[in-house]
């Protein structure tokens, strides 16, 4: 399985079934999504009040106010209409059950509901129109108008955090942009309903993590009992049948949760929510600590694939055990409930399957129709109709709080501050390479920094530390054996390393401490480039535009071949010469990074050893046998850049590690005084996110280093000079006048000239 698109963490298969037929008859959807327990009165009996009254003409099966022309306003004027009628069915239904027959002579229906206690009921939600203000990715045209469904109360605002649903009319793509912004601005949600029409014929539509299932299309003429069962059910029942997680309850990401043990704690704030569909939709809120008063830590809320369901927390539990330092603490883990069960998005496919209705992410297939040319109650009321039927991971509900509370990598405070972080994170993953453990998923997202009562480096201030966080991916070899061959790519591609992204659409590689090493590397670029400076000072666009860091985040998100191999290549022509290296990185970083150019430069020659023919691999061999035995500091450390030449698999990982450690230690070292720690900080200035544009001044110290780099003997052998340029010359690219660029070694200028997209691709 492969990442769909720019999905971080979405999952998709390649596989698909073989095509499905559908009997009417099973199609049970509306049924399984708005049950008749929901219901304070039958669905057939809400049919035949609606008869009565004239609303529904069971003789001739059709709609007294119908019109297949309705407009947006109309219509939402009659499905309130529909919703309405039935609920005052319920009242009627309350009134004769419970009170004294007398108690009701004389008073009108309407008041009914005021002195009877049936206002909630009757005005629950209510469909209206909307036009929404910025175009949705999927919508062509920004000005058209769209109904949602909304809380029926004065002060309702519309806007998303209070859209409940939505109906699309016609067969465009816009209800799929819905769902996804829905997910987004209601962390509480555990699925999304939609519905869709198309001339007399509406389709029910449920998303969640393990992607959407169809009910439908019904004649709403013919099929009065289904049609009045799915626009009451979005009217009147309870929330929780609307997709809404009882035990959260957020408005912006503010307010509590209840944990199993019924435990309420309050909901501080949201500090990160995955922004796609399908996958973990993982969210990540502050909350208070339901063990430690006054301190708070982090709740994150996560689908995780049936398969994988207490990985990270067994990963996490055995590392804790093992005392690995700067990795999360678990403070308590649960599987989310819902009915009184362990919620998953198992249940409803194992009910539609049972019946031989299961129909995922397929829409039926109309042979004989022109592109774009919408079915008709003929085309689709037929048992001949063929589905798709594309499996996809089941996912379980899983909630797990971790401590500390962390900030985002880029807000450290000065460069020291910076550097003892990258340190921090270089040993974490050295603890784990000792306890044979890969993280595979080293990124911007999966590093914060917090504050420890120790610190290995026992450092003069209280500095924020470096913690490498979710181990979703991690593997532990002694578990799952020694072969670490993912069978899917696993990371988040801007930072993922470059054999993996070279082998990311075939056999990847088996995954080792030098690929976590490398993502690490490309974070601090990352960083460096389109950060200016301290507490997370992010560049314009326009600042970074072509350099590295802003070329990897614009493959990273194509969600395409080309995409993920471009990425790779950029990467091989950044990384395989070091003085065009230098040159690349004087260009792209901001001015404050300068003092960590040197530090890249060494970490760059630890991290990627050259290409090198037989003879001289075995001369790098002998130099590095030869200089083995030194035990003063300077030959220590030529024995180390000797050693590092070798290919990683003959690598000592110890070496690796010392070298890494001693090149982020020279860099503290030489720091100016400016960068260095202090005893306190005070807040933060307001950012104005002022960033200048002009080209930095060169420095001579900086063409001085260069030469150094020329002159030192370290050239590229003539078989790495031809990779970069193999790699890199062939990409090519329309600027603003649509003229074509070639991408020379070390230089991305003319590449990624659209729009920044929206994410970055993570395969999980």
């Amino acid at each position: 399985m492969h990442a769909s698109k720019d999905h971080p963490g979405h999952e998709t298969t390649h596989q698909i079934a073989e095509p499905a037929r559908r009997d009417k008859k099973f199609d049970l959807l509306p049924k399984l999504v708005f049950p008749d327990e929901a219901f304070a009165v039958p669905v057939k009996d809400m049919v035949e009040g609606l008869d009565n009254r004239n609303f529904y003409d069971c003789m001739n099966t059709r709609w007294s106010s119908w019109e297949d022309d309705l407009s947006e306003g109309s219509l939402a004027y009659f499905l309130n209409e529909v919703a309405e009628v039935a609920s005052r069915l319920i009242v009627q239904r309350e009134k004769s059950r419970n009170a004294p027959e007398a108690f009701w002579d004389g008073v009108e229906e309407d008041s009914a509901y005021l002195l009877y206690g049936y206002q909630a009921l009757n005005t629950l939600r209510r469909w209206t129109t909307v036009k929404f203000t910025k175009r949705l990715p999927n919508n062509p045209d920004d000005s058209k108008v769209e109904l949602v469904c909304v809380d029926n109360k004065e002060d309702t605002k519309l806007e998303w955090p209070t859209y409940r649903a939505f109906c699309e009319r016609g067969a465009s793509k816009l209800r799929e942009s819905f769902t996804e912004r829905v997910f987004i601005h209601q962390q509480n949600r555990r699925f999304v309903l939609t519905c869709s029409l198309v001339d007399d014929a509406i389709s029910l539509h449920y998303s969640d993590r393990s992607g959407t299932l169809t009910g439908g299309p019904y004649n709403i003429n013919k099929d009065p009992e289904t049609f009045v069962r799915i626009i009451a059910g979005f009217a009147l029942v309870d929330s929780k049948y609307l997709g809404y997680d009882t035990t959260l309850s957020v408005y912006k990401g503010v307010g509590e949760v209840i944990l199993g043990d019924n435990t309420i704690c309050k909901v501080l704030k949201t500090i990160y929510e995955d922004d796609t569909t399908e996958g973990k939709g993982t969210m990540c809120f502050e909350v208070e600590h339901p063990k430690k008063k006054g301190t708070t830590c982090v709740m994150k809320d996560t689908w995780v694939a049936e398969e994988k369901a207490d990985r990270e927390i067994n990963i996490l539990k055995q590392l804790n055990e093992l005392g690995v330092t700067n990795i999360p603490n678990i403070v308590t883990n649960e599987a989310v409930q819902a009915d009184g069960r362990n919620d998953s998005t198992t249940y409803i496919r194992d009910a539609l399957r049972d019946h031989n209705s299961l129909i995922e992410n397929a829409e039926p297939r109309h042979d004989g129709l022109k592109e774009n040319e919408a079915p008709t109650l003929e085309d689709v009321d037929t048992e001949e109709t063929e589905i798709v039927v594309i499996p996809q991971p089941i996912r379980n509900h899983h909630r797990i709080l971790i401590e500390p509370f962390g900030n985002e990598f880029p807000k450290f405070r000065c460069l020291e501050e910076f550097l003892l972080a990258i340190k921090d994170i270089i040993s974490v993953i050295k603890q784990l390479h000792d306890n044979r453990c890969i993280h595979r998923d080293v990124s911007i997202g999966n590093i914060v920094l917090a504050e420890r009562d120790e610190d290995a480096f026992q450092n003069v201030y209280k500095r924020l530390q470096g913690i490498l966080i979710d181990f979703d991916n991690a593997i532990l070899l002694d578990g799952e054996g020694a072969n670490t061959k993912a069978d899917i790519p696993v990371g988040t591609i801007p930072f993922m390393a470059i054999d993996l992204l070279q082998h990311y659409y075939d056999e990847p590689p088996a995954n080792n401490y030098w690929h976590d090493l490398e993502s690490l590397f490309y974070v601090v670029c990352w960083i460096c480039t389109l950060y200016r400076g301290p507490n997370g000072k992010r560049r314009n666009e326009k600042a970074v535009k072509y350099s590295h860091a802003d070329t990897w985040e614009e493959l990273g998100t194509s969600g395409d071949v080309s995409g993920v191999w471009q990425s790779a290549s950029v990467k091989v022509g950044f990384t395989i010469n070091k003085v065009t290296f230098r040159r690349a990185i004087e260009r792209d970083f901001h001015q404050y990074f300068d003092p960590m150019i040197d530090c890249l430069c060494e970490m760059r020659d630890c991290l990627f050893p050259p290409h090198m023919d037989k003879d001289y691999h075995a001369f790098t061999v002998a130099k590095a046998k030869e200089l083995e035995g030194r035990t003063d500091a300077e030959g220590i450390r030529k024995f180390r850049k000797a050693h590092l030449r070798l290919p990683h698999a003959e690598r000592d990982p110890k070496v690796v590690f010392d070298e890494l450690f001693a090149v982020v230690d020279d860099a503290l070292e030489n720091l100016p005084k400016e960068h260095r720690l202090r005893h306190d900080y005070s807040k933060p200035p307001v950012d104005n996110g002022v960033d200048t544009c002009a080209p930095k001044k060169e420095d001579k110290s900086k063409e001085i280093k260069r030469k150094e780099c020329e002159g030192s003997g370290a050239s590229p052998t003539p078989s790495e000079s031809s990779t970069a340029v193999s790699s890199c010359s062939n990409h090519e690219t329309h600027d603003a006048s649509n003229k074509k660029r070639k991408l020379s070694e070390g230089s991305i200028e003319g590449l990624a000239q659209s729009p920044r997209p929206a994410r970055i691709q993570k395969c999980v």
